[in-house]
């Protein structure tokens, strides 16, 4: 029985062999450059300083897009209980608006559906 070494796949070996030459030139050259001296060229401080003049700008505006989301969470939609004499309960998405001409209060459902309700019939709308 013989068993298969690199040297037997006389494809496989090559592209292997070549793979890793040319990862460690690579590396060699990514070596190289670090390993100067330490010096930051005029356009590399001009770029450095643009970063700088841009970050506080980022992040005056990140701050201010996180206070408007928390504003909407916080005024979005809010949620009225509907309470009936009899007892039963409604709950309604906003404020429940009163309708003189007609006496009905008109509301938002939880479903999206518009809802009637008979004014005289509404012991209380509290906020939840």
């Amino acid at each position: 029985m013989r068993r298969a070494n690199a040297g037997d796949d006389g494809a496989m070996a090559p592209t292997v062999f070549r793979f890793r030459t040319n990862s460690l030139k690579n590396a060699a050259a990514d070596i190289s450059r670090f390993a100067q001296a330490n010096t930051v060229s005029k356009n590399g401080r001009e770029q450095f300083s643009a970063a700088l003049r841009f970050i506080p700008m980022a992040i005056v505006r990140l701050t201010l897009a996180a206070i408007f989301a928390c504003l909407l969470v916080a005024c979005g939609s809010q949620h009225y209980r509907i309470t009936l004499k009899d007892g039963r309960t409604f709950t309604a998405e906003g404020e429940p608006e009163l309708q003189r001409k007609t006496g009905y209060y008109r509301y938002e459902n939880l479903e999206g559906r518009d809802a009637l309700i008979r004014a005289d019939e509404v012991l209380m709308i509290e906020q939840q």
